[in-house]
């Protein structure tokens, strides 16, 4: 329980993001990567191949695994309120129903958890799907927990059933129901027997 307790937090973002993804239009630009910031400080803790597990009423409902977790805070700063948690070398999330059956994954090559500040970080191919199919691609996507934000400030792709969403960026509070893509762009897939029936 100490350690469920301990790092369950770094896997709230999942819980938030992985509902239904949305719908907008306008112009986007080109995906660009987000460097990766470097980590050479002598850290608190490292664990390597870390895994944990949180079961609820004996069901799996997350899995947390990175090859390494990093434990610190920023040297000179008060460390209640610097305190981090890094995963330098990438993480990935799944989350289950109770069947069993994996409704949500997310995966990047960075991350990071400012304690203090309850502020989520993911960088570096960041793939979000869900349960409907939903798709999310970017270099960098941030969640604010009291604010209740989630916010992306490069290039998003959502894939779809039907379509492909792209924008400059995009912001939503943390249940999707109230969420903005900007200068965005929808490519829609359309079976081509379809189109042959409406040109008749």
């Amino acid at each position: 329980m100490l350690v469920i307790s301990k790092y369950r937090n770094m896997v709230a973002l999942l819980a938030i993001v992985v509902p239904t993804i949305f719908l907008f239009s306008c112009k986007s630009n080109d995906e660009e990567k987000v460097d990766l910031p470097e980590y050479k400080h002598v850290p608190i803790s490292t664990s390597t191949n870390f895994r944990f597990t949180y079961t609820d009423s004996a069901r799996v409902t997350l899995k947390f695994k990175s090859p390494e977790l990093i434990i610190d805070f920023d040297e000179g700063k008060d460390e209640k309120k610097n305190r981090f948690k890094l995963c330098t070398k990438g993480f990935v999330v799944e989350r289950y129903n109770n069947d069993g059956v994996m409704i949500g994954h997310i995966s990047a090559d960075y991350g990071k958890e400012y304690e203090y500040e309850h502020k989520y970080e993911a960088r570096g191919n960041v793939v979000v799907y869900n349960e409907k199919g939903d798709t999310l691609k970017t270099e960098h996507l941030i969640y604010l927990q009291q604010d209740k934000r989630i916010y992306s400030d490069v290039f998003v792709k959502i894939i779809q059933k039907d379509r492909i969403i792209t924008g400059d960026r995009f912001e939503s509070d943390e249940n999707f129901e109230n969420r903005v893509l900007y200068n965005s762009n929808i490519r829609m897939d359309i079976e081509e027997k379809s189109i042959k029936k409406e040109t008749k």
